[in-house]
C-alpha cells in the first residue's frame, strides 16, 4: 500500500471514530432527556377533600366557582358586615375533630370582646363561612387567620399528624419562604352585605350548607353553626340575630 493510500485510510479512520463518539453522546442526551422527564416532583398522599363552598353572587343566586388564590374581592367598606369564606390550603380536610374546630371558636370568641360581631357562622371539615362585622373587619380577619394558622399547625405537629403537615409544605405558596407551612389559601372572598334581603339570603346559605352536603337532615343538628341560635337554642358563639 502506497503512502498517500495509507494517508486516506488513517482519515478514513478517524472520520469514522468521530461519527461514532457523535452518535454515542445523542444517545446518552436523549437517555437523559427522557430520565429527566420521568423524576417529576410529586405530591404527598392526598386525603379526602371537598370543593364545595367558594362561591360568587349572580342574579340573586349562589353559585359554586373553583377556589381562587389572592381573591379579586375586596372589603370595600371595613365597617360593614360582609360574607367571608376561610378555605385551608388545597382544601385539606382539617376541621374533622373537636380540637380543631375549638382553636378556630377560641379566636372568634376573643375578637368578639373586642367588638366583632357574628351575625352567622358554620365550619365545615375544609373551610368555614361567616357573617361578620367590626370597625376593621380587614384587620380582624387578618387576625383571625394568623392565630388560627399558627395554632392548628402546632396542634398537627404536637399531636405528629405528618400526613396533612406534608401537604401543608409542599401546596405552601413560594412567596411564603418565611414559613415552613401554610395553613389557609389566600383570600376570603368578601361580598359586601348591601341589604336586608341579601344578609337572610347569606344566612339562610351557610346553614344549609351541612344539609346540601347530606351530612344532617335539619340545619340546628350541624353542631358548628349558628343555625340553633336562630332556632332559639344556644349555640357554641355569642350569635348577633338582630340585624
Amino acid at each position: 500500500m502506497g503512502t498517500s493510500e495509507s494517508t486516506e485510510a488513517l482519515l478514513e479512520n478517524i472520520k469514522a471514530e468521530r461519527e461514532a463518539m457523535v452518535l454515542k453522546k445523542k444517545t446518552k442526551t436523549k437517555k437523559r432527556a427522557k430520565f429527566s422527564t420521568n423524576t417529576t416532583r410529586h405530591p404527598p398522599p392526598s386525603l379526602p377533600r371537598s370543593r364545595v363552598g367558594m362561591h360568587t353572587q349572580s342574579n340573586n343566586n349562589t353559585q359554586e366557582v373553583k377556589p381562587m388564590g389572592r381573591s379579586r374581592y375586596k372589603i370595600t367598606d371595613p365597617q360593614q358586615p360582609h360574607f367571608v369564606t376561610l378555605t385551608v390550603l388545597h382544601w385539606i380536610p382539617i376541621f374533622t375533630r373537636s380540637a380543631t374546630v375549638n382553636i378556630v371558636l377560641d379566636s372568634l370568641r376573643f375578637l368578639s370582646t373586642e367588638g366583632l360581631k357574628i351575625y352567622a357562622w358554620v365550619i365545615l371539615e375544609n373551610h368555614c363561612h361567616f357573617v361578620l362585622q367590626s370597625k376593621a373587619l380587614d384587620r380582624d380577619i387578618a387576625r383571625l387567620k394568623s392565630w388560627t394558622g399558627k395554632n392548628l399547625i402546632q396542634y398537627l405537629v404536637e399531636n405528629n399528624i405528618h400526613q396533612i403537615l406534608e401537604q401543608l409544605a409542599f401546596y405552601k405558596k413560594a412567596h411564603k419562604a418565611d414559613r415552613a407551612y401554610q395553613f389557609w389559601q389566600e383570600g376570603v372572598h368578601p361580598e359586601l352585605i348591601q341589604s336586608e334581603g341579601m344578609m337572610r339570603q347569606k344566612i339562610d346559605y351557610i346553614h344549609q350548607n351541612p344539609v346540601k352536603r347530606g351530612y344532617v337532615d335539619e340545619t340546628t343538628h350541624w353542631r358548628y353553626s349558628s343555625a340553633r341560635d336562630y332556632s332559639g337554642a344556644a349555640g357554641l358563639l355569642e350569635v348577633c340575630t338582630a340585624w
